[in-house]
């Protein structure tokens, strides 16, 4: 009998902890491997891959005098996107709001068509800026910055808003959101 009530107190304890377990690994937050409160990058156990120095960072070889140049197009480039990003979130509220009411689909169109715009000068700006930052660099830089830009791999994985994975271990192996790639 005591036998039983040991076998049964044992699978009760060990059902107990199975469920806690699972529960707390269900559950989101902000645990090792997520996103880091305002700083942007993938936490987990070390360093993530989410907003690196900048896009220049890792090139081997920079003189001073191209870091200064390149540093004043960054800041440049940063201010502008700065601006249509404030521009396209007021155009996604403007969206939900439209989405929301009794709009007519013309104006959503409308809204649509302006966003698309808008994104095709952010993008058109983006290609400008690495190549005036590609035609700084000599020949051998422009091999490993045009391996390495774009797709999230320059500035330690950039992340273009986008869900990334961190380094190391970590509850969600760093799973959090990367900053964008102005």
């Amino acid at each position: 009998m005591k036998f039983i009530q040991l076998k049964s107190s044992l699978l009760i304890v060990l059902l107990a902890i199975f469920a806690i377990t699972t529960e707390g690994y269900a559950q989101r937050g902000r645990g090792m491997g997520m996103q880091s409160g305002n700083r942007g990058f993938n936490q987990a156990a070390g360093q993530g891959t989410g907003y690196g120095n900048y896009l220049c960072a890792s090139i081997p070889n920079l003189t001073n005098e191209q870091t200064a140049k390149i540093e004043d197009l960054r800041l440049k480039h940063f201010s502008e996107q700065q601006t249509f990003h404030n521009e396209l979130g007021e155009l996604r509220a403007r969206r939900r709001t439209l989405c929301s009411s009794n709009a007519s689909i013309n104006q959503l169109d409308d809204n649509s068509d302006a966003m698309t715009t808008l994104r095709n000068k952010m993008m058109k700006k983006r290609d400008r800026y690495r190549k005036e930052v590609r035609a700084l660099l000599t020949q051998d830089q422009q091999v490993y910055f045009d391996a390495n830009s774009g797709h999230g791999r320059m500035g330690h994985g950039i992340q273009q808003g986008r869900s990334g994975r961190g380094k190391g271990m970590g509850m969600n192996a760093g799973r959090g959101r990367g900053q964008r790639n102005w």
